[in-house]
């Protein structure tokens, strides 16, 4: 079981979202969720309340290492 946002929510529980994206912001998002070692779900959900002005922000660290794994791979796979 994946707890969701609130306590005694399950993220099993929340509606599922299929949304189609460009390889190189998919890479993006499998990135900051590693550097962020949180769900790919909540990484969008941060996202979009950050864009609405009602979440957190990306430190300037997260950021780095986003960019480093992005690189990495890259590289990984040239």
């Amino acid at each position: 079981m994946t707890a969701g946002i609130r306590p005694g929510e399950k993220a099993s529980d929340y509606q599922r979202l299929t949304i189609r994206l460009p390889e190189d912001v998919r890479d993006e998002l499998e990135a900051l969720s590693d550097a962020v070692r949180l769900p790919q779900w909540r990484v969008i959900v941060d996202a979009i309340r950050a864009y609405a002005g009602s979440g957190p922000t990306t430190a300037d660290a997260v950021r780095r290492d986003v960019r480093k794994r992005l690189c990495a791979a890259k590289e990984g796979g040239a």
